[in-house]
């Protein structure tokens, strides 16, 4: 928990802004899409690119029971060290779902 709280303070107040946009939008598509229902499936792990800035890898819990706002925790957080890094796990992970 406290390397997921450096994470987010190192965020620069634009970063943040984009992750919580980034969220928001995941828990929309999540809550229309009915192949993810977050009644069925309230851990999602994704990538985000902040910015073309950061590159993350986490895993949030969504509270089903707020509808409409982006309401969970961050389960897992890791930060990328690289550009190069973030692209190489990212296709490694589409090569497995394939």
């Amino acid at each position: 928990m406290d390397n997921h709280l450096e994470i987010l303070n190192s965020l620069t107040e634009a970063q943040k802004k984009e992750f919580e946009k980034d969220l928001q939008e995941l828990w929309v598509h999540c809550d229309k899409h009915p192949l993810y229902s977050l009644a069925s499936q309230k851990d999602v792990t994704g990538h985000m690119n902040l910015l073309d800035e950061v590159y993350l890898k986490y895993t949030f819990e969504f509270d089903p029971h707020i509808a409409g706002k982006a309401k969970g925790r961050i389960m897992e957080l890791f930060k990328y060290p690289n550009k190069l890094s973030y692209m190489a796990d990212v296709e490694e992970e589409l090569k497995r779902d394939i």
